[in-house]
């Protein structure tokens, strides 16, 4: 016991680095939080977008998932390897830049082609930031703060659309009131455009913080034919001990957040199209369910999964949501049709704490992921997460409003089932997943211990 007290007693250094860290995980919960904003304006904006560019729900569910998710997911592995390896502060900043200018160019967009072009190269700027979040966070953070890290980070999904939808929706109302906006330099932008010039301005200014950020030294780029090897062998047999853990993780990441992304995108059109509600109250509500409850469930699994690890229960990340999703999905199944607004935006707000902040489920691979390699897995985790709730998840909700139900009011009907088939199959894929995690830790732990002897 006294070993550990001294080992663990603060000094000088320590707490450099933890200040470090703080400052670190603080911005990118700023860039984050950008890269929400810029991507979840589009859920907002659908009503007006789709009058005036003479859209379907099938063609917004493709602009909102697959237009952004084809460049934010393939590219993202890309990014990834070059994220474990040259300078974080430098991709990120480059990431920045890129999906603000485009965001600018979802503004500027006059068709459908234009705003599929510009979608794509958001989800490209943005690719780049949860796999650096994940390399920096597991660099920065002790084993046993890893989990509440990933949830605070995970905190400006959030704040993001809590701008977003608030902000955004207000925006629009006066923007609606005024006509519009006269941009130097563009001219006459209608109040959607505006708000996506705008939002993409701010982005810009920020870019520049990422210089602030705490860098650890990746491995230099330049490798001899041995090193190189050596690598490879690394991740063949990372893959080969790892790979079934890996594969679970991303596919029940990935499953989960279709039902996140559900509500993400298509919460507001339910609430304009069921109780024709002003978007600035749906920019009220959706702030206070996605972007102040989330935050509080991100928070708060975390902090319990952290204890849970730190009792000794290897499994923690997912048995707490192989629980808390089953609990949940009654209460999503009646929010998205009781005919009450204020008890629906009441169970919306539920379901953000209960079911949806898959943020400190994350932060499993943390564990045991070696620092070379947590970007690529981060990205192939985000490959799954992408493909499945970016991608498809918008479209086929929006597919079945066009070519199931053949109405665009019985929406909220495609969000409860949507969520209910999706999150009983991602808690089945956790209940797999369990032992692996449990022998995943208990090997990494006894192989630590073992080196430190």
């Amino acid at each position: 016991m006294a070993t550990l007290q001294a080992v663990s007693a603060p000094t000088p250094l320590r707490e450099r680095v933890a200040s470090a860290a703080w400052r670190t995980l603080a911005i990118l919960v700023l860039f984050y939080l950008l890269s929400l904003l810029d991507r979840q304006l589009l859920s907002m904006l659908i009503q007006p977008i789709k009058a005036d560019l003479h859209l379907d729900d099938t063609e917004i569910g493709f602009l909102q998932g697959i237009a952004f998710v084809l460049f934010y997911s393939v590219m993202g592995l890309l990014l990834a390897w070059a994220v474990d390896r040259y300078s974080r502060q430098v991709m990120v900043c480059i990431g920045v830049v890129v999906w603000s200018l485009s965001t600018v160019a979802c503004g500027l967009a006059r068709s459908f082609g234009d705003l599929f072009g510009a979608r794509l190269m958001v989800g490209f700027g943005e690719a780049v930031v949860g796999p650096a979040a994940s390399s920096l966070i597991g660099g920065l953070f002790p084993r046993s703060r890893l989990a509440l890290a990933t949830g605070i980070y995970y905190t400006a999904s959030g704040a993001g659309s809590l701008i977003a939808f608030s902000v955004g929706g207000w925006l629009t109302d006066q923007f609606t009131a005024r006509g519009g906006l006269d941009f130097p330099a563009v001219g006459h932008l209608k109040p959607w455009q505006a708000v996506f010039v705008l939002a993409g301005l701010a982005g810009l200014v920020f870019a520049p913080v990422a210089f602030a950020m705490a860098n650890p030294k990746p491995p230099p780029p330049g490798q001899t034919p041995a090193q190189a090897a050596a690598g490879r062998e690394r991740l063949i047999d990372f893959v080969r001990r790892r790979g079934a853990l890996v594969a679970c993780h991303a596919l029940a990441f990935g499953i989960l957040n279709m039902c996140c992304y559900a509500a993400i995108a298509w919460t507001p059109a339910y609430l304009i199209r069921t109780f024709h509600t002003p978007l600035s109250t749906v920019g009220v509500v959706m702030g206070a369910s996605y972007g102040v409850s989330c935050a509080i469930g991100q928070l708060l699994w975390g902090y319990v999964i952290d204890r849970m690890i730190r009792r000794g229960i290897t499994d923690a990340h997912y048995r707490l949501f192989s629980i808390l999703v089953p609990i949940g999905i009654p209460f999503a199944v009646a929010a998205y049709t009781i005919p009450d607004f204020t008890v629906g935006a009441f169970l919306i707000c539920l379901i953000w704490i209960i079911m949806l902040p898959q943020g400190p489920m994350q932060s499993a691979m943390l564990l045991c992921t070696p620092a070379h390699l947590r970007g690529r897995v981060s990205a192939a985790a985000g490959l799954a997460s992408g493909i499945l709730a970016i991608g498809l998840t918008p479209f086929l909700i929006g597919a079945m409003n066009d070519h199931v139900f053949h109405d665009e009011t019985k929406v909220g009907w495609s969000i409860a089932i949507f969520m209910a088939v999706f999150g009983l199959i991602g808690t089945g894929i956790l209940l797999i997943a369990r032992p692996l995690l449990s022998r995943a830790v208990r090997e990494d732990a006894e192989q630590a211990a073992a080196e430190a002897a």
